[in-house]
């Protein structure tokens, strides 16, 4: 995902569109995963960022639960006075598909307000597993139908969704583990407990170039390096 200064910086001038009531208290951005995943990473650029061009107390409250749905539902029931936002990433665009009573209704509750920035996703294995390729877990699939399993930040995540997709096309299952955000899942990968991750390259970056983290796949038309 990259956040550009540009990006960082047009965030203030939009802020100053709410009411002066709002302009003189806090600011609230509810990240709706845990800590430790891109998401909540961005929102914490944001946060000193805007403190400094605001000169007010800016917060970064995680709320994570139902891919992302509980917190956007605590903006959605927020005062509409701009002093509360919801930065978020992909899970949020299909909420109303993957939850039969969604507590909120994105479409008409909230407002996009800023694009930040845009990543592909990457499927990595943990270094303690021997998948170099795609192709290697799609043979491990075949020969133990249920071995291999794969963490994601959520049911209905654009990991969860495209790796649902692959294992469809190669006819095999890949087991999935979901979890509430990219930095618990992410700790049960490097831990051993699940083998591969499909998550953003914002997420995965910083371990690729360690010898914790494997990648094998990424997704996109282009290439990151």
């Amino acid at each position: 995902m990259t956040i550009t200064r540009r990006a960082l910086l047009a965030a203030p001038a939009i802020l100053a569109m709410a009411p002066a009531s709002a302009q003189a208290g806090k600011i609230t951005l509810v990240v709706p995963f845990p800590p430790g995943g891109s998401t909540d990473a961005m929102a914490r650029l944001l946060q000193a960022n805007l403190q400094t061009k605001l000169n007010r107390i800016v917060v970064v409250e995680n709320k994570s639960g139902a891919a992302g749905a509980l917190g956007a539902a605590q903006v959605a029931k927020s005062p509409a006075d701009g002093s509360t936002f919801l930065v978020t990433f992909d899970s949020h665009a299909v909420i109303p598909a993957i939850l039969d009573k969604p507590p909120v209704d994105v479409e008409r509750e909230l407002m996009p307000v800023l694009l930040i920035g845009t990543a592909p996703y990457v499927i990595a294995a943990g270094a303690g597993r021997p998948y170099k390729s795609f192709a290697e877990v799609v043979a491990a699939c075949k020969a133990t139908p249920g071995a291999v399993k794969y963490a994601s930040v959520g049911i209905g995540t654009l990991g969860h969704l495209a790796m649902t997709v692959l294992g469809n096309k190669a006819g095999v299952e890949i087991m999935h583990v979901p979890y509430r955000g990219g930095g618990p899942a992410m700790n049960d990968v490097l831990g051993g407990h699940v083998d591969l991750i499909a998550g953003s390259a914002a997420l995965v970056a910083a371990q690729l170039g360690t010898n914790m983290l494997r990648p094998i796949l990424q997704l996109g038309r282009e290439r990151l390096a």
